[in-house]
């Protein structure tokens, strides 16, 4: 249990030094105060309070275990400071007051030695005399003569090397610094060219069960302005055959009328797959035009888990180039090799070859393909 008095105390603050002062700062930090506010020189009751305070500050922190007490109560046990190391003291700190209680004991007793009776001139000196029982005192004698003076002394030896101060504590980190200006703004784009309008298609399922149609095959109906036609599955294969989802004429307000168009599908596994749009009987002077084909996607529930879903589409698009100059003589082949396919949803990926052929919409505009200069 701790002394009253000690609480909500900080004798260090009273004295005006660190946790960290040794015994000699403590002393030398104590003997400053005490001069300053003596009472027989500042005479009034709050300063003979603060003296008293100062007294009772240096009586714990002087000591080294009321110290550690005190230490362990203001700090905690794990908190306690370390503590600066003592100065080491010189030869003559370390040595003069032993030996000036040395010379003064030598004083002493010389002054004994001088004034007592085993001073041999204080001897009172007997002698017989023949008939005379009657005793002389002898007479004082001169003083000797002074003694050489002794040998210097020794150098002392040095002292050892203080121990190294605890090492400071981290710098605060620097504040934040002021964020960059901000760029000027880039020039706008050359506006794009205005695209043809497409020609909207409307595809249907033919399922297997239908015998009536494509021979048990399945395909897809195709419906644009010109009609509507089948187009057929191809025959299946260990090897992968391939088929095409029937023909049509597509007319096109650009370098060609009139463009007949397939789409053709690869038997992979068990199911046809899409692998191309053939656009064939173009004419020459779509050379350098850029045409564009979108598919949308319906899936069905008969085919796989794909990355794909309803309401996707895929849009491909090829420069063409090469073509022949004789009209209604030349045939394209879109596909993953061919041209650029990608969906039109950024956050998806897939290819048109990824697609299932019983995917393929539907719907009104489930098929759109344009040709710009």
């Amino acid at each position: 249990m701790i002394p009253k008095e000690w609480e909500d105390s900080n004798y260090y603050k009273v004295l005006g030094i660190t946790p960290q002062a040794n015994k000699s700062e403590i002393k030398s930090a104590y003997r400053k105060l005490i001069r300053e506010l003596h009472p027989d020189q500042n005479a009034g009751k709050e300063n003979q309070d603060n003296f008293n305070l100062i007294v009772a500050a240096y009586e714990v922190l002087s000591k080294l275990d009321s110290r550690n007490l005190y230490d362990d109560y203001l700090f905690g046990a794990t908190e306690i400071p370390i503590r600066n190391p003592e100065p080491i003291p010189t030869f003559r700190q370390k040595y003069s007051v032993p030996m000036l209680k040395v010379a003064s004991l030598m004083v002493v007793a010389l002054f004994f030695l001088q004034n007592s009776f085993l001073n041999p001139s204080k001897i009172i000196k007997v002698e017989k005399i023949y008939g005379d029982s009657n005793a002389k005192i002898g007479l004082k004698g001169d003083p000797g003569a002074d003694g050489k003076n002794g040998l210097n002394g020794r150098n002392g030896i040095d002292g050892a090397n203080g121990v190294d101060g605890a090492p400071g504590l981290n710098g605060i980190n620097g504040s934040p610094g002021i964020n960059g200006l901000q760029g000027i703004p880039g020039k706008d784009g050359a506006a794009g060219l205005q695209g043809l309008a497409g020609q909207n298609v409307t595809v249907s399922s033919i399922p297997t069960s239908d015998a009536s149609k494509c021979s048990g095959l399945g395909g897809v109906t195709l419906t644009g302005s010109n009609g509507s036609f089948d187009v057929c599955n191809g025959a299946g294969g260990s090897g992968g055959s391939s088929g095409a989802i029937g023909v049509g004429q597509f007319q096109l307000s650009s370098c060609d009328s009139l463009v007949d168009m397939s789409l053709k599908t690869t038997y992979v596994g068990s199911s046809f797959k899409m692998r191309s749009i053939e656009l064939s009987n173009l004419s020459g002077t779509c050379n350098n035009n850029e045409v564009v084909v979108v598919l949308k996607i319906v899936k069905s529930a008969d085919t796989p888990v794909t990355t794909y879903g309803t309401g996707d589409s895929i849009q491909c698009s090829k420069t063409l180039t090469g073509l022949s100059a004789g009209v209604d003589a030349n045939t394209v082949s879109i596909s993953d090799s061919t041209a650029t396919c990608i969906s039109t949803d950024l956050t998806k990926s897939f290819n048109l070859s990824d697609i299932y052929a019983l995917d393929v919409s539907s719907q009104a505009a489930g098929l759109v393909i344009q040709i710009a200069s």
